[in-house]
């Protein structure tokens, strides 16, 4: 497995935070402070509607995957199978983060998600229930292509119970 990349400059306030989870979907948050010492270590704390979590350069020296705290901008690398900065590739001959050569194309902003990305709904969900789950971890679902896509989804999947 890849060493994590390293993190660089110390992140600055308003920099925005996000991470993934099965339930909720994606969340972000601004760092709103950070504490830099000498040496390059640094504290950080974002704060959310549920909490306040604090983030450190030390935290960074892990590999970060979808339910960790990563800058908004980072992105999966499927060689190294972790989050990293964007201009950064695993060279797979040293197994060394090295710059990248071509510079990524930026992300798609308001593409729907695949069939595939879609959770499926729970044992009794309601068809209400699920298409807010999918919302909240899609937002772009929440648009007409995105209830089209909802409804395709919900009809496949009553029709194989």
């Amino acid at each position: 497995m890849a060493q994590a990349p390293h993190y660089g400059s110390p992140p600055k306030i308003g920099q925005v935070f996000c991470r993934d989870d099965d339930y909720m979907g994606r969340y972000e948050a601004m760092l709103v402070w950070v504490n830099v010492r000498d040496g390059g270590h640094w504290d950080g704390m974002l704060v959310t509607n549920e909490d306040f979590f604090s983030l450190s350069s030390s935290r960074f020296t892990q590999a970060i995957h979808h339910t960790d705290w990563r800058p908004v901008e980072w992105r999966w690398s499927d060689e190294a199978f972790l989050f990293a900065p964007p201009h950064l590739e695993l060279d797979k001959d040293s197994n060394k983060w090295v710059e990248r050569k071509k510079a990524l194309p930026p992300e798609p902003v308001s593409a729907l998600p695949p069939k595939s990305a879609l959770p499926e709904p729970k044992d009794q969900e309601h068809h209400a229930t699920w298409r807010a789950r999918c919302r909240r971890k899609f937002p772009v679902l929440d648009s007409d292509e995105g209830n089209v896509l909802l409804g395709e989804v919900w009809n496949e999947f009553k029709s194989k119970g």
